[in-house]
Parts: structure tokens; sequence; C-alpha cells
């Protein structure tokens, strides 16, 4: 054996290792997107949970039973109704921006799309959405204008 081969054979084994370096890389960049997907989710989860916990305890229930009934509201709770529209699509535009950068699946997009066309059939939000659609990004408030079509 001389060193031309050794040299081969080097290139060989060099080469068979740069193979399963990259294989192994992959598998831990896969593994990764699913760790970041799954916190995106698990932070949103969260959020939601902390939102319904804030509405439970608030007079916002009160106020959105007088408007189901037809009654008028003052205009401290047209205030509440108002941060409350503006918290909700806070939220789901942080889920509309995570699901562009790929961070969360289609399945979790479509989740929170149900919850948002739900508040959208409100009279409450064709109410409020003109006056505060400014505070979103331009492509979230376009996107919440197609869906109103």
């Amino acid at each position: 054996m001389n060193f031309e081969m050794l040299g081969n054979f080097g290139d060989f084994v060099g080469g068979i290792a740069v193979v399963i370096t990259l294989a192994y890389l992959g598998y831990q960049i896969r593994q990764n997107t699913k760790e970041v997907r799954n916190n995106s989710i698990q932070a949103l989860l969260e959020r939601s949970i902390h939102l319904f916990e804030d509405n439970i305890n608030s007079p916002l229930p009160e106020i959105l039973d007088k408007l189901d009934n037809g009654l008028t509201i003052n205009q401290a709770d047209r205030w509440r109704l108002e941060m409350f529209v503006r918290r909700n699509f806070q939220l789901y535009e942080l889920v509309y921006l995570k699901h562009k950068e790929c961070r969360i699946s289609q399945q979790v997009m479509d989740a929170y799309k149900r919850r948002m066309l739900a508040t959208m059939e409100r009279q409450y939000f064709a109410d409020c959405w003109p006056m505060v659609k400014q505070f979103y990004t331009e492509d979230f408030a376009n996107y919440v204008d197609s869906l109103e079509k």
C-alpha cells in the first residue's frame, strides 16, 4: 500500500463522513423546525387562554349580552368593546404573521381563522373594525377585509 492509495482511501472516508454529517444536519434542522412550531403553538394557546380568562372576569359578557338583545351601551362599555376587538385581532394578526413565516401549520391557522370569522359575524365587529384597522399591518388589514366580503 503506497501513499497514493492511502490518500485515495482518506478521500473516500472523508466523503462518507461529509454525507453522514449532512444527513445528521438535515435531521437536526427538521427537529429544530418542529420545536419552533410547537413553541409557537404553545405560546398562542397560552395567549388565547389568558384572553378567555380576562373576558370571563370582565364586564364583557354583559356588554355582549346587551348588544345581542338590541340594548344600547354607554361610552365606557363602547371603549371596553373596542379594546376587546383590538386585543383579539392583535392575537389574530400574530397568528397570521406566524403562519406567513411558516412557524405554525395550516391546521392551526384554520382554527384561528374560524375564531376570527365568528367574531367578524357580530355587529359590534362591523361597528369597530373601520375605526381600529389602522392599528394593524396593512397586509393583515387587507386579509381581514378580504374575509369580510
